[in-house]
């Protein structure tokens, strides 16, 4: 599941984002798997073509959990 907010703001007459917040929730079946699985969101970080089209602050926040 991923959310992400974004802040609008007036800049030079125009209205652009001036910050993306996404969190990514990731569920895991073992907790072995949360190496992999943290490499595997900081690799989707790093090549999102929409994130990296922005030019704006971006942060991004990750949560692994195990499931039940």
């Amino acid at each position: 599941h991923c959310h992400s907010e974004g802040v609008l703001d007036k800049v030079e007459r125009h209205v652009k984002f001036s910050r993306i917040e996404t969190t990514a929730r990731l569920v895991i079946t073992s907790e072995a798997d949360r190496s992999k699985a943290q490499q595997l969101l900081e690799k989707t970080e790093a090549n999102c073509f929409v994130s990296n089209s922005l030019d704006c602050d971006k942060q991004f926040h990750f949560e692994i959990e195990t499931a039940d």
